[in-house]
């Protein structure tokens, strides 16, 4: 099963924590959603937008069972996994599976967009210190 990746899981830091085995990646967008960010959080979340606009993220290929246990797991109960199209270029679409915020989630979804610069300049070290209990040398 292909993984849609848009926000911390994007980053091999996180991504290595999360998942046991290694896997081929490539960039991918990925349409009818947006990236917002979440409540006194530095991640975000995937919200459907009916707008023309893409988000850009990472898809896993092929992810082990075991593995998208894990990141069910990781991801928790703010976000549902839904299998829908990804975008690899202008002729080229791979089925995948993406976490996108459900009713939980929703509430904690700020109309804001999620920075993404900011998240690799500051936050990803407090994510990685806040939810896997490291702090990332620099």
């Amino acid at each position: 099963m292909n993984i849609f990746t848009y926000g911390s899981l994007m980053y091999s830091e996180v991504w290595q924590y999360v998942v046991n085995g290694l896997y081929a990646s490539q960039k991918a967008t990925i349409s009818g959603y947006k990236r917002v960010a979440v409540r006194d959080e530095n991640y975000p979340m995937l919200i459907p937008d009916n707008s023309q606009g893409e988000v850009a993220g990472v898809l896993y290929m092929q992810v082990s069972e075991q593995d998208i246990e894990n990141l069910d797991a990781f991801e928790g109960a703010q976000y549902d996994r839904i299998s829908t199209q990804v975008n690899i270029d202008a002729s080229h679409i791979e089925m995948a599976e993406v976490y996108i915020a459900n009713a939980v989630g929703l509430e904690l979804a700020l109309e804001q967009a999620w920075d993404q610069t900011r998240f690799e300049t500051f936050g990803l070290a407090q994510f990685c210190e806040n939810y896997l209990g490291y702090s990332r040398l620099t």
